[in-house]
């Protein structure tokens, strides 16, 4: 009869134990059984976190249209730097060929000038020697304004093959 009593008991005493307010603990001793949440642990036997509800049908197509007209603007800018570059390219190139036209003018009279010197040169030894010295100078001016030119047309060329590539 003991038995029973006790066993009575404990089922009493289980029963009216709330079933929403049971949480099992971890111990050294093993499991035990409490109303209030186990401490520094997560309770062994709750459910795992819920993971976020599924993205809803509407939201996925509006950040697919997103991702889309991001993309789309990626593309113009893309588009209008390329654009961009080529304006540059073309008026490097524009200026470039000024400079070149303008050496060529600044040769042209820096010669003038030269020829007019030479031709006064008269006619003797005094004359020959400042001719020479004058035809020399021509060479000079020449060569300055030709490596100043060609530097100018490399420099074209390059711009040229830079525009060609885009």
């Amino acid at each position: 009869m003991i038995t029973r009593t006790l066993i009575a008991a404990l089922l009493a005493s289980v029963l009216s134990f709330p079933a929403s307010a049971a949480y099992k603990c971890k111990k050294s001793s093993g499991y035990v059984y409490q109303d209030k949440p186990c401490i520094a642990q997560a309770p062994p036997d709750s459910p795992l976190p819920k993971a976020p509800p599924p993205e809803s049908p509407a939201t996925q197509p509006q950040e697919t249209e997103t991702a889309a007209r991001l993309r789309r603007d990626k593309e113009y800018l893309a588009a209008r730097e390329k654009e961009r570059r080529r304006a540059e390219l073309r008026y490097e190139i524009e200026l470039s060929e000024n400079r070149i036209s303008g050496l060529e003018q600044q040769m042209d009279s820096e010669l003038a000038i030269l020829r007019a010197r030479k031709s006064l040169a008269n006619n003797n030894l005094a004359g020959a020697t400042l001719e020479q010295s004058i035809s020399v100078e021509m060479q000079a001016v020449t060569q300055k304004y030709s490596v100043q030119i060609d530097v100018e047309q490399q420099r074209i060329e390059r711009m040229r093959k830079d525009l060609a590539g885009l």
